[in-house]
């Protein structure tokens, strides 16, 4: 596994549902949260969003975004802010 931080977060947004890959690039205790921690009424319209504990838990959230949303331009880059740009 490259230890460039830019190249790891690449290879995991390319597998999102790949279990194997994230096991990985991922440790057990790993959290991801999407949109805000704990928000009922948002998970009601956008059932992925909460804390999600571990890499099992990334390939149903990163599933239920795609059934939704498509990516129409997407770029990971290294700079001076080093951030994800969508």
């Amino acid at each position: 596994m490259s230890t460039n931080l830019t190249a790891v977060l690449q290879e995991l947004l390319q597998n999102t549902t790949n279990l194997k890959v994230l096991r990985q690039l991922m440790t057990p205790d790993a959290v991801y949260v999407s949109l805000n921690f704990n928000n009922p009424e948002l998970k009601k319209i956008e059932p992925w969003a909460g804390t999600h504990n571990g890499p099992e838990a990334l390939p149903k959230v990163f599933a239920g975004i795609q059934s939704f949303w498509k990516t129409l331009d997407f770029k990971v880059t290294d700079g001076e802010r080093n951030h994800v740009s969508f």
